[in-house]
This record gives C-alpha cells, sequence and structure tokens, in this order.
C-alpha cells in the first residue's frame, strides 16, 4: 500500500498499511511510534533454523536499533547525529535507557 499511495492510486483492503506518511516525514514525532524491520541476506535453502539474520526497530527519526542474530551483536544508531548510522552508540552509557527500551520493545514485539 505504500507504494500505491505514494503514486497516487487506491490503496488495497486488507494489504497492510501504508508508510507514506512516514515516508515523507509527515508524521507525529513520537516515542511511541516504532518500525520493525526482519532483514534476510541468506538464501532460506541455505540455513532455514537462521533465516532471518537481522532484526531491528526505529523510533521516529531518532534511534535505530539493529540485532545481528549472525554474529549475534546489537547495534543503536543515533539518526540525529549519524545519519548514516556509522557510529554504533550501543555500549555508550548515555544511551543505556534507550538501549534498555529498544530491547524491551524488541522483546514485546510479536515476530513472524
Amino acid at each position: 500500500n505504500t507504494i500505491l499511495e505514494l503514486a497516487g492510486l487506491p490503496v488495497v483492503t486488507g494489504a497492510g498499511p501504508s508508510a507514506a506518511d512516514w515516508l515523507l516525514g509527515k508524521h507525529a514525532d513520537s516515542e511511541q511510534e516504532a518500525n520493525f524491520f526482519e532483514v534476510d541476506f541468506v538464501p532460506i535453502l541455505a540455513d532455514p533454523t537462521r533465516r532471518i539474520q537481522k532484526r531491528g526497530i526505529q523510533l521516529g527519526q531518532d534511534f535505530k536499533f539493529v540485532y545481528d542474530r549472525k554474529i549475534e551483536e546489537e547495534f543503536l544508531f543515533d539518526l540525529q547525529k549519524d545519519p548514516l548510522e556509522r557510529n554504533n552508540v550501543v555500549a555508550n552509557p548515555p544511551y543505556a535507557a534507550q538501549v534498555a527500551e529498544m530491547r524491551k520493545r524488541m522483546a514485546a514485539h510479536r515476530w513472524y
């Protein structure tokens, strides 16, 4: 539905929500707004037990948290200070509360 809405076409009922407003920056900045994602770079047949390699959450345009299952490592990016996601701040003490919040949200999310 996101692509349909961005193209100005009618959305499909039951096909899932559109993220067009979020992509265009027309969303309310709120700590409650969370976008979850999964990324798979491994062919399913290569290792079906470890199919989803990375899971993550992004809160608004402020923070992105990623857990890489292959190397068992966490990443936290402060998108306001580091929009290119080059500086992992997960172990920096000033970000401890943010890391705890991200872990909590990831654990509570229903992954498919």
